[in-house]
């Protein structure tokens, strides 16, 4: 039993799946569980209160906390006054057009654009859900989510067509 391994009781998880749901806009990563979802919950719930008790500053927790939460309220506040002004919006779109088009033309329209976006993806992938893959599952297990969240980002705009 490993330092980090919050969960001894249950069983080792050998398989994920990523769950493609009627939207193509959403999708999540699960794994077969025996357990329902009221447990899962409770096992979310004592990962997080074995996090609060290892954590050495929980001020600071409280107060990173609060300043996500007002950020999120004045992130929303000043995009609703920005939305207000009558030529800005016009602009923001003509903006997000051209870095559409931009982005179009760098990454997506020739090969060396793809393989590098790809590397870019992985790279991101990895940093992002490294920690946590570490954690619960093996390294084999690691690199069939990375290529399943790959084919199915990159499947993405051509099923939309």
């Amino acid at each position: 039993m490993s330092a980090v391994d919050y969960r001894p009781h249950l069983p080792r998880v050998q398989g994920w799946l990523l769950c493609l749901p009627a939207s193509p806009r959403l999708f999540f990563l699960t794994k077969h569980r025996p357990f329902t979802e009221g447990q899962e919950l409770q096992h979310f719930l004592q990962f997080l209160a074995f996090k609060w008790d290892n954590s050495e500053d929980r001020l600071a927790l409280i107060g990173l906390g609060f300043a996500g939460v007002v950020a999120f309220w004045a992130s929303a506040n000043l995009i609703t006054a920005i939305d207000k002004l009558p030529l800005i919006p016009g602009v923001l779109e003509i903006i997000g057009i051209l870095f559409s088009a931009w982005f179009t033309y760098q990454y997506l329209l020739f090969k060396p654009g793809r393989e590098e976006l790809i590397i870019a993806i992985n790279k991101s992938f990895s940093n992002i859900l490294g920690s946590y893959l570490h954690v619960c599952c093996p390294w084999e297990d690691r690199i069939v989510i990375q290529n399943q969240l790959f084919a199915f980002i990159f499947s993405l705009p051509f099923t939309l067509c």
